[in-house]
């Protein structure tokens, strides 16, 4: 918000860094599993987007659109399937799940992983006999049948296609969309802002990818730039939209540190290549950063109302830095933000993070608590 583009910026991306070429081989192995699949659709076309296409030599992942239709053949199999392995029930009938729940729970008591028992060739000729595809069946897990988050269990032809070509492999970023929605724009990021990395018709990755004239190359990066900007302008305003309800809010919190950490991004069409490389790496970060704190100041605001309405007409037990803090150590999940960043974050908001000791119990269940000083 405050400094100019060009400063240092302390939060680096501690991930392994891979070859571009390591990385394309992973994709290739994907697109040859994909005529060897029993597939409920048809991959018509990968397209990579990210870091892949800013000449980065060495990269955390490749993140790529997968493109599906299905042929009438594909889509009747795909609607059998999905109206034979689901748990929705109609009143008081039996979901289907409920129907054959005998033939799978032997496996569910035994803890056989589900990808694992419809190998099982009486548990496979069993679900073929319903018109349910094991192979498909086994890219959905028992949490996704028996305690699912959503209450329900109903299959997406994502979840399968995924199943089907990408499992084991690492560092690729895939998102399945449907060719003809995408290829229209229907989604937010559109074609426009990717390159093709495969098709039947051009097969070649490398070329694809890698062969792009220059002119292609500024023109691309220079859309990316404008993408990212956007994106910031959006996320500045959420954030100013948290900060305005914090402020009103019984705790001072040091938004101003937070905000000088920040870097105004500008940039013009005169720009040389790497420049614009350059400031896409920039705003990438200033994307990234923009989350984790919107992330975490929800969270404080989410602990701190809950303080509120809790103590209301009483006094603090302790400190409420000390228990925002806390609540927000516990609260925030840590796929979202690590606790690294949860703690920088929190200690340039002026809350006192080094009172939160992280106690690691049996299992992989972390708990925070207050400690002296």
């Amino acid at each position: 918000m405050n400094k100019k583009a060009g400063i240092e910026l302390k939060n680096v991306d501690k991930r392994t860094l891979y070859k571009r070429e390591t990385l394309v081989k992973k994709l290739t192995s994907v697109v040859e599993k994909i005529p060897l699949a029993d597939s409920p659709a048809t991959i018509r076309a990968i397209y990579a987007f990210g870091g892949i296409l800013r000449d980065k030599e060495r990269l955390h992942d490749i993140d790529v659109f997968c493109l599906f239709s299905q042929n009438q053949e594909q889509s009747q199999r795909w609607d059998k399937f999905r109206e034979s392995f689901n748990n929705l029930a109609q009143g008081n009938q039996t979901s289907p799940i409920g129907k054959i729940w005998h033939l799978l729970e032997p496996y569910y008591e035994k803890e056989v992983p589900l990808v694992q028992a419809v190998k099982s060739e009486e548990l496979s000729r069993a679900l073929i006999a319903r018109e349910i595809e094991p192979q498909w069946a086994g890219c959905f897990s028992w949490t996704d049948i028996v305690n699912n988050p959503m209450g329900f269990f109903y299959p997406f032809i994502e979840n399968v296609l995924k199943g089907l070509l990408t499992k084991g492999i690492r560092n690729i970023t895939f998102i399945f969309n449907p060719y003809d929605d995408f290829i229209e724009g229907k989604y937010g990021y559109s074609r426009f802002n990717c390159v093709l990395a495969w098709s039947p018709e051009k097969p070649d990755m490398e070329v694809n990818l890698f062969s792009r004239t220059s002119k292609e190359k500024r023109k691309f990066v220079f859309a990316e730039l404008q993408k990212f900007t956007e994106i910031i302008t959006g996320s500045i305003e959420e954030y100013r939209e948290i900060k305005r309800e914090l402020v009103q809010m019984p705790l001072k919190l040091n938004f101003g540190a937070l905000e000088e950490r920040h870097v105004d991004i500008t940039y013009d069409s005169k720009e040389t290549y790497e420049e614009l490389v350059a400031k896409c790496e920039m705003a990438r970060n200033e994307m990234r950063r923009y989350d984790e704190e919107i992330a975490v100041l929800n969270t404080v605001k989410s602990a701190l109302s809950r303080l509120i309405k809790h103590e209301e007409g009483s006094q603090f037990e302790n400190p409420i830095g000390e228990q925002v803090a806390r609540l927000t150590f516990e609260w925030q999940p840590k796929r979202v933000v690590k606790e690294q960043r949860i703690r920088e974050i929190l200690n340039i908001l002026g809350l006192p993070e080094e009172r939160v000791k992280s106690i690691k119990h049996s299992g992989s269940k972390t708990y925070y608590e207050l400690v002296n000083m």
